[in-house]
């Protein structure tokens, strides 16, 4: 017998006949108020932004219309996407988000409501990196130890990472021995990049 319990406090269906990766989602205080959003993007080019809170009042999955804080459609298929503080000179947070041959940085932007329908939210487009190569996944973090702001590595298809600086371009890396593009981490304490090459070598 178990001493514990789960329950599903909060579930919703992302659209119908949609396909999505597994970078396709990612989790973070968006709005910098202390609850967690949901961000969620398709390969059909929607991106979705939830703000669930459980409520005993509602239904068993406890999804509210008011969770959904927005839903656009963007111009191409979402890869992935990552939170991070992707703008020079701002200590927000903003939605990175991966594009076959683009990378585009959002920040969701809140307008406070007087009528009874309450807050509302728009996707403002920070800047937008074209990219040359067909891109595959991408990381976010502080590399080279920056402090208070995040930079951007995007790994390619054919092994390329590139490096920017927020809105600024900063360097290409191709990776020795490579066949098919991997999962890539970032690890902060040593400020270096774990990958696998087409040898099994780490």
């Amino acid at each position: 017998m178990s001493l514990f319990k789960s329950r599903e406090l909060w579930s919703t269906f992302c659209g119908k006949e949609e396909q999505f990766d597994n970078g396709c989602m990612t989790v973070a205080d968006l709005l910098g108020q202390g609850f967690q959003c949901i961000v969620v993007g398709s390969h059909s080019g929607f991106l979705r932004i939830f703000q669930p809170e459980a409520d005993s009042e509602c239904d068993t999955e406890g999804y509210r219309p008011t969770d959904l804080l927005i839903e656009t459609q963007l111009p191409q298929p979402v890869i992935q996407v990552a939170i991070g503080k992707l703008v020079s000179g701002s200590q927000s947070t903003q939605i990175g988000v991966l594009h076959p041959h683009s990378m585009a940085v959002y920040s969701l932007v809140e307008i406070s409501g007087s009528a009874q329908h309450g807050d509302q939210y728009h996707l403002v487009m920070a800047y937008e990196h074209q990219l040359s190569r067909s891109s595959y996944s991408f990381l976010v973090g502080p590399f080279g130890g920056a402090k208070g702001r995040d930079f951007i590595c995007i790994q390619s298809l054919d092994g390329t990472l590139s490096f920017f600086e927020q809105e600024t371009f900063a360097v290409n890396r191709s990776l020795p021995c490579f066949l098919l593009p991997s999962p890539f981490v970032y690890v902060p304490s040593a400020d270096s990049f774990v990958v696998l090459n087409a040898n099994w070598i780490l």
